[in-house]
């Protein structure tokens, strides 16, 4: 298992990463999608061809990840295939194989909490030699005082509100 933040800060700094032919990315962010893109362009430039499957348990309308990194993401021949839940990635003889997933019926609780939701008699594998998560990132505020996290405001994401100078 590979983590998208560590493959990224590795492609910007002109690092030579792993490039498997069959690649897929647990995720629906924006980061995600950036690792997806990423992927896709190093495996057409190794390989001559895209194979690489991003999934997410966020049905493609309201995935996190911009619009746009979506379409892109399909312009750069990835798949993008949400609505999964991850169950297991299979490896055998010490080779990853790919990844089973289950169906995801709803993401979040009748008061918008996240909380799953799987139908496990659905289920399918993504064929891969490499499994990228990308999940769960977020700001590290741990070092602001209590006083300073409560004055800020938060959009339904998460992120800082800012004014339109960027304050």
């Amino acid at each position: 298992m590979h983590f998208a933040t560590d493959l990224l800060r590795e492609i910007s700094l002109g690092n030579e990463i792993p490039v498997a032919e069959k690649v897929v990315v647990i995720g629906g962010g924006n980061v995600a999608m950036d690792i997806t893109r990423s992927m896709a362009r190093l495996q057409n430039q190794k390989y001559g061809k895209v194979n690489v499957i991003a999934t997410s348990l966020e049905s493609e309308d309201i995935m996190p990840a911009d619009r746009e990194e979506i379409v892109e993401g399909r312009e750069e021949q990835a798949q993008i295939i949400p609505g999964w839940g991850p169950v297991e990635i299979e490896i055998k003889e010490d080779k990853v194989k790919g990844l089973h997933v289950v169906k995801c019926i709803s993401v979040f609780d009748e008061e918008g909490r996240f909380n799953p939701k799987f139908d496990d008699n659905i289920k399918d594998f993504f064929e891969a030699d490499m499994v990228i998560e990308s999940i769960g990132q977020g700001m590290d505020l741990s070092y602001l005082s209590e006083d300073i996290k409560s004055k800020l405001e938060m959009d339904n994401r998460g992120r800082v509100l800012v004014n339109k100078n960027f304050q």
